[in-house]
């Protein structure tokens, strides 16, 4: 953050807000894009073709445009007036002032310029020049809060994974910031239940996988944080002796009550997962996500970005690990 927002908790409860708008201009730049840096990072150790190529079908769909799903346009619908808030989101979804509709072409040639400045240059095709310039600029004449120096900050680092064990499976996973560790707490959780003895899709296998599932997200929204500010205590999470004394709460029975593991917060949020596997036995296990539907709702400018909004998770209570 630059210096003007060092305290960005107490800025933005000057505003005030008591916890961090899921839509906008303020949740959209709390943090400057980290995607493009990690692509970077992966290509640099362990890509085959050049970043041109790699890039080469992105960009032409982006340039090309591609026909509108019926899903999407539904999406389109649904988050209608944040989308129009934005005058460049609307622009783009909305082309002749009607929203885009099943079928129809969408296209982003402002994003296919962008993406072409990586394909060409890297990291410092969207880091620095005028990609990043763009998005400051975009930034600080509508609110924001990342300036152009921030731009210069984001690397792609990388870290030992979580693993666990279900069973007789090894299963390995990403640590914190990430919430990696609340799928080995799950499996520790259910382990003892035998769930390969019930009904797949019978009420009680269900029943049981709410629960893990209700028991660990509480957990992750308690402790966990970026662990460069906050001691996230990952492996007692991810213990088998930690599973056994939260899995008393699990009733096969009945729900869980609410009090016992209640929700954080009024965030809500939708995620692409893609894995694949080459023949040689290369894997990429990646989820490539604006948080929730359109992330912010805003496109930085005349880049074609449509921001993520992963700062809404961050909390302004000055007392919560995770807090901004």
């Amino acid at each position: 953050m630059p210096d003007a927002w060092d305290e960005p908790a107490p800025a933005l409860e000057g505003r005030g807000l008591n916890e961090i708008p899921l839509r906008g201009i303020v949740p959209a730049t709390l943090t400057v894009p980290g995607a493009v840096a990690s692509w970077i990072e992966a290509h640099r150790v362990h890509g085959r073709l050049p970043l041109q190529r790699v890039l080469e079908s992105a960009i032409g769909y982006a340039r090309d445009g591609f026909p509108v799903t019926g899903r999407l346009a539904s999406f389109i619908e649904m988050v209608r007036d944040d989308l129009l808030r934005n005058r460049e989101a609307a622009a783009l979804f909305f082309p002749g002032s009607t929203p885009a509709a099943p079928g129809e072409r969408l296209t982003n040639p402002n994003l296919a310029r962008t993406l072409q400045s990586i394909a060409e240059d890297g990291w410092c095709g969207f880091y620095e020049g005028p990609v990043a310039a763009e998005m400051a600029r975009f930034s600080k004449e509508n609110g924001g809060l990342f300036r152009l120096a921030d731009f210069g900050r984001p690397r792609a680092v990388w870290a030992s994974p979580l693993v666990g064990r279900y069973r007789d499976v090894t299963v390995f996973n990403t640590p914190p910031p990430t919430q990696g560790f609340t799928v080995l707490e799950m499996l520790n959780l259910v382990e003892p239940h035998e769930l390969h003895r019930k009904d797949f899709l019978g009420p009680d296998h269900v029943h049981l996988l709410v629960q893990a599932k209700q028991i660990a997200y509480h957990d992750r929204d308690q402790v966990l944080a970026d662990p460069s500010f906050a001691d996230v205590p990952v492996e007692r999470l991810i213990s088998k002796e930690y599973a056994a004394e939260r899995g008393r709460l699990i009733d096969a029975r009945s729900a869980l009550k609410w009090d016992m593991v209640p929700s954080f917060g009024s965030l809500s949020g939708d995620t692409v997962y893609v894995a694949t596997v080459d023949r040689d036995g290369n894997a990429a296990s990646l989820i490539q996500s604006l948080y929730g539907a359109f992330g912010s709702c805003v496109v930085a400018g005349n880049t074609g970005v449509i921001l993520q909004n992963r700062g809404a998770y961050f909390s302004l209570d000055r007392h919560h690990p995770n807090r901004l």
